[in-house]
């Protein structure tokens, strides 16, 4: 059996999560089938808000004896979005599904071979399919649809209003894109703030009761109030690791609602000076801003998919030594195998 190399992996290197995606694009027509889904869903925004306008312009009209007409109309485009958004998010994410569960699947069948010639155990088997095989999966299932979805919502959202007023979509679209960039690292902070302190207050809770479970009866006896001590630390410890995170998940919570609507305050406070001066239609300035609100109102969801391919990764990398190594063993069993036999039979032949 061959030793161990010297060299360590790297996440972003990994051979197992390589091979899932040279499996997952494998499938690429399904992937575009996918993606031209995710562009229908990504413009829904903007189309929306579109007929939201178109709604209100509508509504102004004088005369009510186009109202049901009209109205008709109005009521059969949202039904024509909703269907196609319905239609187009259940295709895509059955064909990122589908694709995603393929790829790991013949991940999965190596995993199976290496515990059917011996190399893995039975138990290490259950393991890493129940805890690697799923993250791995992450970096292309339906939440790299909803990564996508939410780029191209950003791109159509903006997009849409260029021809309305250019000045303003343009500043509108960088109060929005800084507002965007704010949320993401704000997101991305918080997250990796919780989990370090959450992993932190385990480790040394962990810690604590390895060395009680480690004293005897008369070692605790003795030292009770040594423990007891020990305790207060830990649970001094674990309040002001919670303190920061309840401090971190607030500011979460106030970029994810209050700093939108100052975004909307200052793009609304440019849209009143356009059309004072007349350079804009007040109609034009509600569809612009609301159209490109409601785009960059899945920046949660753009924050949380690095997080996924980064673990992703990481699952990848625990499999590595499992199946590269395995595999390079059975391969190299069989290829001296194989040249067993073949110098047997030459030997029988002369």
């Amino acid at each position: 059996m061959p030793s161990t190399p010297s060299w360590k992996l790297h996440h972003h290197k990994s051979h197992a999560f390589q091979r899932v995606r040279r499996n997952a694009f494998s499938h690429w027509f399904l992937y575009l089938i996918a993606l031209i889904c995710c562009g229908m869903m990504g413009a829904s925004a903007a189309a929306v808000t579109k007929m939201n306008g178109n709604m209100f312009e509508f509504y102004n009209k004088p005369d009510i004896r186009i109202f049901f007409y009209k109205g008709a109309k109005h009521a059969y485009e949202y039904l024509i979005v909703g269907m196609t958004v319905f239609i187009c998010g259940v295709t895509g994410g059955a064909l990122f599904g589908y694709t995603s569960e393929s790829s790991i699947k013949k991940l999965r069948e190596l995993l199976f071979e290496c515990s059917k010639n011996g190399f893995i155990e039975k138990d290490t088997l259950m393991v890493l399919m129940s805890k690697y095989t799923g993250p791995i999966k992450g970096a292309f299932d339906n939440r790299l649809s909803a990564f996508i979805i939410g780029v191209l919502s950003i791109v159509c959202g903006i997009l849409s209003n260029i021809h309305k007023s250019l000045v303003f979509s343009f500043l509108t679209s960088v109060a929005f894109s800084l507002q965007a960039v704010a949320q993401f690292f704000v997101f991305r902070f918080a997250d990796i703030h919780t989990s370090h302190a959450t992993k932190a207050s385990i480790k040394r809770g962990l810690k604590a009761l390895h060395d009680l479970e480690g004293m005897s009866e008369i070692e605790i006896s003795k030292n009770i109030h040594a423990i007891s001590k020990a305790h207060n630390r830990y649970l001094s410890f674990s309040f002001h690791k919670q303190t920061s995170v309840v401090f971190c998940q607030a500011l979460r919570f106030t970029f994810g609602l209050a700093i939108p609507q100052v975004t909307q305050a200052f793009s609304y406070s440019m849209g009143s000076y356009l059309v004072v001066n007349k350079l804009l239609a007040p109609i034009s300035v509600y569809k612009i801003i609301q159209t490109i609100y409601t785009s960059v109102g899945v920046v949660a969801t753009l924050a949380q998919y690095p997080h996924d391919v980064y673990a992703s990764r990481i699952s990848a990398q625990k499999l590595d030594d499992h199946i590269e190594l395995t595999a390079a063993i059975c391969i190299e069993d069989g290829n001296s195998s194989s040249r067993k036999s073949s110098t047997s039979s030459t030997d029988s032949e002369e």
